[in-house]
């Protein structure tokens, strides 16, 4: 099987792990619990009346060259010029599961930034 064309313009930095075939946007699954948790919400919200209208059609999974990816409606398949907003709500930008170092290095990055002042980046 063929992996997902790279697009020529990456999204929010994220240049290998997002790929567009057509109406189908591949996402790279993040693997273990966090790739899981990505999956589990993506259906969820698929299931629930209130949500479903805000969240694209999952499309498919597929493993090509070992990497496994999520195949997702791409819902700006139509337009002409798109534009993109990538906001990030919330002031704790780590896991529960996180180190001590780890969420030590994200709190203090958060302190730099509007993450940590309005819990918006």
């Amino acid at each position: 099987i063929e992996g997902p064309k790279v697009a020529a313009e990456a999204v929010g930095g994220h240049d290998d792990s997002i790929r567009f075939e057509g109406s189908v946007v591949w996402k790279k699954d993040q693997g273990g619990k966090r790739g899981q948790c990505e999956l589990d919400l993506l259906r969820a919200a698929l299931e629930n009346p209130g949500l479903a209208k805000f969240v694209p059609r999952l499309e498919g999974y597929r493993v090509s060259h070992g990497e496994k990816w999520i195949g997702m409606e791409n819902i700006l398949h139509e337009l002409k010029n798109p534009a993109i907003l990538d906001l990030k709500i919330g002031t704790r930008t780590w896991t529960t599961e996180a180190t001590a170092e780890k969420a030590a290095s994200q709190a203090a990055k958060a302190k730099k930034s509007t993450t940590g002042s309005l819990g918006v980046r």
